[in-house]
């Protein structure tokens, strides 16, 4: 349950970077509004996680094995049309760039 007994935001993460998954897990858990429903290191679990849980919001890497973000995003809307657009795809070997929509 989030602050005031509302429903907590429910948040799945996937990144195949360790540190900075377990950086996104700490800021998420801080959160008494988030919860965090999964936290997997590449794209084939994320799908897999994405469709068994249906997270309110999905923190996807641009770029891990098996499937980037992008192509798990498009795979999951396929089994789950309900989850929309992106609002933002970040390659954070971009400096500040902003790829997607």
């Amino acid at each position: 349950m989030g602050a005031g007994g509302a429903r907590a935001v429910r948040v799945l993460i996937a990144d195949d970077h360790p540190l900075y998954r377990e950086a996104l897990v700490e800021a998420i858990r801080s959160r008494p509004d988030l919860e965090l429903v999964a936290e997997v290191g590449d794209g084939r679990e994320a799908l897999q996680e994405m469709t068994r849980l249906t997270p309110d919001v999905a923190v996807l890497d641009m770029r891990m094995p098996e499937f980037d973000g992008p192509r798990v995003l498009e795979a999951a809307r396929r089994e789950r049309p309900q989850y929309a657009d992106p609002l933002a795809l970040r390659d954070r070997r971009k400096r500040g760039g902003i790829s997607g929509h």
